[in-house]
């Protein structure tokens, strides 16, 4: 890719271990910004031109903030959650948001970030009742983890 896309100083691709095998990373250092004509929007561009070549590849080019942060928030200026009892309708409503925001010129790497290898699950306390029966909260909490988990 360096040799593709003028303005990058070296790439560095992060292999996951073993167990998640479904994605993979690579960082991309560009040259410093006073010493290239490209910005890093254009390059990002660049990248993207590349990667639309692999058809079965989904892929996301983030741009750091710099205004600093960590975590996943400096990768999503724009990012939405769509939440509901139906599991199926709410994929259904994902794909159909996913494909009218790839109409609108103005956005990019749109993709449902839909991931099945971590399910949620949520289980709501009746306080009351275990306050009644003399069981705390974080009891409960142990005992599920204990049981998807299988440790503590």
């Amino acid at each position: 890719m360096k040799s593709e896309v003028k303005g990058v100083d070296f790439v560095v691709p992060q292999v996951p271990p073993e167990g998640r095998m479904n994605h993979s990373h690579i960082y991309i250092k560009l040259i410093d910004a006073s010493k290239r004509k490209e910005t890093n929007v254009e390059i990002a561009g660049q990248i993207r031109k590349i990667l639309m070549k692999y058809k079965d590849l989904r892929y996301r080019v983030n741009i750091p903030s710099a205004l600093g942060g960590g975590g996943e928030a400096q990768f999503y200026p724009i990012r939405g959650s769509l939440l509901g009892q139906d599991f199926n309708k709410v994929v259904e409503l994902a794909k159909l948001c996913t494909e009218e925001m790839k109409k609108k010129p103005g956005l990019v790497d749109v993709e449902p970030g839909l991931n099945l290898n971590n399910p949620e699950y949520q289980v709501r306390v009746d306080r009351q009742k275990a306050s009644d029966l003399g069981v705390r909260v974080i009891d409960v909490a142990t005992a599920v983890r204990l049981m998807f988990l299988g440790r503590r």
